[in-house]
């Protein structure tokens, strides 16, 4: 590639006379050029159309693809080495590059003009040009003001004669001059004057004389045989360049989607002749991935790809390039513009304009801009509102890796030191820039803290910042524990794959015994997740094996704690409780309070499962005493909701209500996302089974929003299978099945059928139309469910299903469940399993006919008390 060249290209041509993703911008430019030509002889003959778009969208070259299509359709006379200037017998096109028209040639527009006009190349001699000149017609007063605009060295006789002429008259005959050379050039033909560019009048030193010139020169258009296309990067350039009473057509280039980049990316890569058939595919890939629809970036990242180039490399050496044509002082500040990211608002372009007058000095005259028009005009920027935001991330991101170590430190340290008091994560990422070793620690624990409190976004962004800079490898241990922090980030949200990946890779890397070992339990949350009994039992004998020779008893409490929740899912009820007193016993070691509490809720869990309510509720009630006596606010929620779970089974509803709502408001005082999100399911499932429909809308949607926050796909199924179960509920089976299919996509690709797809398989049985599809559903509702060999959760999948059984009208089938949840009844007596069968038994007698709906609608004075609950309820989220 050739590195001297713009690396913003345009758009891809993939033959002579078409652009690819580009065909109805240029139909639409196609149909203005022949309504411009069918009216060319109208009292009012001239039509604009101003071309907008990004840097690197593909102006330019849509403009020189819609010549080549006019050079195909009228057969030029001219001998074609010119395609800038075309001429026939009923259409010339002459195009002027504002930029290169006035940086590299005489700061002149009129030049080109005239030397289309007179016949003559571009670097015509003063003299030729002169004596051309006296041979068209062009009255001999106006010879002066056209060789002055024409860049032509005056004579000394000719400068003292033009420096004495009044402003106002010199203004008048430059006019003048101008309207005559455009007469001229559309004497007997149509003239297509394209101007690329003309945001390039704010970009030059002398911009007041230029930007005269260029008034001059689009307003001699007006009311000629003139197509006027023009280009720039945003439409208020007109503001800049007025056009009074002349009617413009807009056409915005926008970025490509993902299919139309596939397409350009696969046309540049056919059209080099180094191609190789086998390297195709991973250069669409490539360009699709890295480009995000923006044609320059695509072409780059296509031949970097065939080239076997860095892309990030080519973007600098290319973004230094145009960072040169800058003025020094807004060249800083669009590198620290670029540093505090990929929006400034408008105090901080305030602030970043006084910064580079400071680093650079005062403002510079050579270059472009003056600093106060940072960033409005320097054509890296949309604003929005009072935020200007860099309009692709690869700009940045060039800009960026065009600072040197020195500009990356002290610019960072100054983005730090701007938002010092306002956002302490934000600070930290500056300061994690600088390298500084003190601060990656700092941010360690801060997103380790972050991590704990749910705050998972903020979390990772200090960890990938530590990752970028990659410390020293004497301090490998220090990314290793950003891995570590990255895959628990993982593990919260449910992100299993990836957080597999990490432990992995730490595992490869590390030798440091507590390291594998939190690893490993770490695995063994994963997969039991994912239901791989096999890889569970693997991982946890090896956090077994390094935990007893780290012999961290923290590390060891962790271990015997997930051994222990592991064997609950499983049924080993016993084992599981051995491994928890084991677990208490070493967070004892170390006198954790929170680690033995932690076992404890889990010893409490085994007692509900094996429904003996009394000691689970005495474990329960001790726990809330230690947590009121320590402060040890991070558990209560978790004790609270554990406390409303336990009252479901003694059906105690005024007390289901008391703890409910103490453990909603625990977990969002203190932040514990996952306690909150379990609350809420269990206040949906109280509305649901009352059929508070408006209730339960509201909760989910708040729930369902808060899920997709904190970026958790288990509870985001969850939430969706309570909302296709109350759209059931309100007869509108359409969204049901709609919310349930996206329930239960979301499920399988984050591998979480074993987790919920008791519960999610469920809703879907009865939400389906299809009876076959239903019973289907509910068959694999039934053997996750015996996996999980829960007395409890059969319960609720037994009640469920005889549910499921009530809606169909299928009494065979619902005396099955009944007789299923009679067993588990007769084992583990519970008021809870007694009243699903007492109601149970009323739907049979009901489908049998020996029963009323009414009595199964009044069914206990429990319904009643159920009621007041979800009023209870409602009117405490309400507030």
């Amino acid at each position: 590639m050739d590195n001297g060249k713009h690396w913003f290209l345009a758009s891809i041509t993939a033959n002579d006379n078409s652009l690819v993703c580009r065909e109805d911008e240029l139909d639409y430019m196609k149909y203005l050029l022949g309504y411009f030509l069918r009216h060319k002889d109208s009292p009012q003959p001239g039509l604009t159309l101003h071309i907008n778009g990004v840097r690197g969208i593909g102006k330019t070259h849509i403009i020189d693809s819609f010549i080549e299509i006019i050079v195909n359709d009228y057969k030029k006379s001219s001998s074609g080495k010119n395609r800038q200037s075309i001429k026939s017998d009923s259409i010339q096109v002459i195009k002027i590059n504002a930029k290169e028209n006035s940086i590299f040639s005489k700061l002149s527009l009129v030049r080109k003009l005239m030397s289309c006009l007179l016949g003559l190349p571009e670097d015509f001699e003063d003299n030729d040009f002169r004596t051309a000149l006296h041979n068209i017609l062009i009255p001999v007063e106006l010879h002066l003001p056209v060789l002055y605009l024409s860049s032509v060295e005056l004579k000394d006789s000719e400068k003292d004669i033009y420096r004495e002429l009044p402003e106002a008259y010199r203004e008048k005959v430059e006019t003048s001059a101008i309207k005559k050379i455009i007469s001229l050039l559309t004497s007997g033909v149509a003239l297509v004057l394209a101007i690329d560019d003309i945001e390039s009048v704010e970009q030059m030193e002398n911009k007041n004389r230029y930007r005269k010139q260029l008034n001059m020169l689009i307003n001699a258009t007006y009311n000629q045989k003139v197509f006027l296309l023009t280009s720039s990067k945003s439409k208020n350039i007109f503001q800049v360049v007025p056009q009074p009473n002349r009617k413009i057509h807009f056409l915005e280039l926008c970025y490509f989607d993902l299919d139309q980049t596939i397409a350009v990316g696969n046309s540049v890569a056919l059209r080099e002749s180094t191609l190789r058939t086998d390297k195709t595919p991973s250069i669409r890939a490539f360009s699709a991935k890295t480009a995000m629809g923006l044609p320059g970036v695509i072409v780059e990242s296509v031949l970097c790809g065939l080239l076997n180039q860095d892309l990030s490399t080519a973007l600098k050496d290319k973004m230094n390039l145009i960072l040169q044509q800058f003025s020094p002082n807004v060249r800083v500040a669009i590198k620290l513009a670029a540093v505090f990211g990929n929006s400034v608002n408008a105090e901080q372009v305030k602030s970043i304009q006084a910064l580079s007058l400071k680093l650079s000095g005062e403002a510079s005259k050579s270059g472009w801009l003056d600093i106060q028009q940072f960033p409005d005009n320097c054509g890296f920027f949309i604003k929005s509102k009072e935020v200007y935001h860099f309009y692709h991330s690869s700009v940045r991101t060039a800009i960026v890796n065009t600072l040197s170590d020195l500009e990356t430190t002290y610019l960072n340290q100054y983005c730090a030191q701007w938002f010092k008091g306002i956002d302490f994560t934000t600070e930290l990422v500056f300061k994690i820039r600088t390298g500084d070793l003190s601060s990656i620690i700092l941010a360690l624990e801060e997103a380790s803290k972050l991590n704990n409190t749910y705050q998972f976004n903020a979390a990772s962004t200090l960890i990938n910042e530590i990752l970028d800079i990659k410390p020293d490898i004497k301090h490998q241990d220090l990314i290793h524990k950003s891995l570590l922090i990255q895959a628990q980030c993982f593990v919260a949200k449910y992100s299993i794959q990836e957080a597999i990946g990490i432990y992995n890779k730490i595992i490869e890397q590390s030798k440091i015994k507590e390291m594998l070992a939190t690893c490993y339990i770490g695995l063994v949350k994963l997969y039991r997740l994912i239901g791989s009994r096999n890889r569970v039992s693997e991982y946890l004998y090896l956090a077994e094996h390094y935990g007893e020779k780290c012999r961290k008893w923290h590390v060891l409490s962790e271990i015997f704690q997930q051994k222990g929740d592991y064997l609950i899912s499983i049924g080993k009820l016993q084992e599981a409780e051995d491994s928890l007193k084991k677990s208490i016993v070493n967070s004892g070691k170390i006198r954790n309070k929170m680690l033995a509490n932690k076992a404890k809720i889990s010893v409490s869990h085994i007692a509900h499962l094996k429904n003996d309510i009394t000691y689970a509720t005495k474990v329960a009630q001790e726990l809330t005493v230690d947590i009121k006596v320590n402060s040890a606010l991070s558990l209560s929620s978790e004790v609270l909701y554990l406390q409303a779970i336990l009252e479901i089974e003694t059906l105690n509803f005024k007390n289901i209500s008391k703890y409910a709502l103490q453990a909603l408001h625990a977990a969002m005082a203190t932040g514990e996302v996952k306690v909150e999100l379990d609350t809420r399911l269990l206040i949906c499932d109280i509305f649901l089974e009352n059929l508070s429909l408006k209730k339960v809308r509201d909760e989910i949607l708040y729930a369902l929003d808060l899920a997709k926050k904190v970026e958790t796909p288990y509870y985001e199924s969850l939430f969706l299978g309570k909302y296709a179960q109350l759209h059931y509920f309100e007869g509108n089976r359409d969204e049901a099945k709609n919310n349930i299919l996206k329930s239960v996509k979301l499920m399988k690709i984050n591998n979480l059928d074993w987790f919920i797809g008791g519960s999610i398989y469920t809703i879907q049985a009865l939400v389906l139309s299809d009876e076959s599809y239903a019973r289907r559903a509910l068959r694999k509702a039934e053997r996750i469910n015996k996996m999980m060999e829960s007395k409890s959760h059969s319960i609720v999948f037994y009640q469920r299903a005889m549910q499921f059984c009530w809606q169909k009208k299928d009494v065979d089938m619902l005396v099955e469940y009944y007789y299923e949840l009679s067993k588990i009844h007769d084992k583990n007596p519970s008021l809870k399993s007694e009243f699903y069968l007492q109601r149970g038994n009323l739907m049979i007698d009901i489908l049998n006919g020996v029963a009323t709906v009414k009595e199964l609608t009044n069914f206990n004075s429990r319904a009643t008390e159920l009621g007041k609950m979800s009023s209870r309820l409602s009117v405490y989220i309400n507030k």
